[in-house]
This record gives structure tokens, C-alpha cells and sequence, in this order.
């Protein structure tokens, strides 16, 4: 057993050190979710998050949308999304989408994999406990999905004005997006800090 505060209600409760697959805690006073239990939650992690990661740089380099209006053809990649957003004076949502969808998540996998990698290798080389706390507060504020909600809402409506075809970026982006919200739900405070006590 070993005690951890709820991140909601800071009540402090003592916390089994297994816990059985497909298995949730809960506070006892605000029913907050603790944590879920996991087969193998470490393995399972790691290879998620190195598949997200994979799948996200890939789709930096590929054609994300391409239209076709009035006989004029654009490719549009993720980097040209935040370009666009920008050179239409939209500067704040230009640095949104660009930090919130694009850099964030890798950094926070690079992070995620910096703490995992080691403690799956026994060597731990670097201070776990600094990327415990940054992927802590990080992962509120990466919004892949969000993004790409917006995309799919963005294309019904132009679909009409416009030929779209969906590049391999698109399909990239979207096969992360589902393995980073996929990740989110396997990863809490209580994981993260039983990995690093016992990496």
C-alpha cells in the first residue's frame, strides 16, 4: 500500500500497489478516477507511445489536405495550417494550433518516452522525477483532437465549394490522434509515480 492525494479533492488515500486489469479506483469522496488498472501497463504504454510517436512526425511530412477549386490546386500540410491561419491575420490562433497540436504533443511524448524508456531498461541516467512532474501538467493542454474535430467540421462545410482529397498526413495525424487519446487514458499520476519509485 503507499498513499497518494486525489488530484481533485486532496484527500489522501491509501492505494494498493497492484491493481487487477480493467479494474478502476475511485476517490471515496469526490468519485474522482484514480487510476485504471492495466495488464503489463508499462509495456503497453511504451509501445503506444512510441506508435504515436512514429505516427505524428510522419505526418509533418506529408500533404495533409489538398483542394481543387475552380481548376487552381493547393497542398496544404500541417505546418501550412498554422502558415495560413497566420498570413489571414489570425495570429493568436496561429500560435494556438501550432503549440497546442503540433509541438506540445511532441514534447510530451518525448518526455513520456524519456521516463518510460529508461525504467523499462533499469538505467535510469536522467532525473525521473522531472519529466514525472512535466508530463503531470502537460497533458491537459494537449488538444489533438480538438484539432482535428475542427478539421473534419471545416471540411463538411467547404466540401461544396471545393474538390478535397485527403493526403497521407491526414490519415497519419488521425491514426495518432486515436492512439494519443487512446495513451491519455492509460496514464495517471499514480502509474507515472509507481513507475518512477519503482524504475
Amino acid at each position: 500500500m503507499h498513499k497518494m492525494a486525489c488530484i481533485s479533492c486532496d484527500l489522501l488515500i491509501e492505494l494498493p500497489v497492484n491493481i487487477e486489469s480493467d479494474k478502476q479506483l475511485v476517490c471515496p469522496r469526490c468519485k474522482h478516477t484514480i487510476t485504471n488498472g492495466h495488464k503489463n501497463s508499462l509495456d503497453f504504454v511504451l509501445a503506444l507511445a512510441m506508435s504515436s510517436t512514429i505516427m505524428l512526425i510522419a505526418s509533418y511530412w506529408f500533404t495533409f489536405i489538398s483542394f481543387r477549386v475552380k481548376g487552381q490546386f493547393r497542398d496544404i500540410s500541417l505546418i501550412d495550417a498554422s502558415a495560413v491561419l497566420f498570413e489571414q491575420n489570425f495570429y493568436l490562433l496561429s500560435i494556438l494550433v501550432l503549440l497546442f497540436t503540433l509541438l506540445l504533443p511532441v514534447i510530451y511524448l518525448t518526455f513520456l518516452l524519456l521516463l518510460l524508456i529508461p525504467i523499462k531498461l533499469n538505467f535510469n541516467f536522467i532525473n525521473l522525477i522531472y519529466f514525472a512532474r512535466l508530463i503531470s501538467k502537460m497533458l491537459p493542454w494537449i488538444m489533438v483532437d480538438v484539432f482535428l474535430m475542427g478539421v473534419v467540421v471545416a471540411l463538411i462545410k467547404i466540401s461544396s465549394m471545393a474538390e478535397i482529397y485527403l493526403g497521407a498526413s491526414f490519415w497519419c495525424y488521425l491514426l495518432f490522434t486515436i492512439s494519443f487519446a487512446y495513451l491519455s487514458t492509460l496514464i495517471d499520476s499514480h502509474k507515472i509515480w509507481y513507475w518512477v519509485d519503482n524504475g
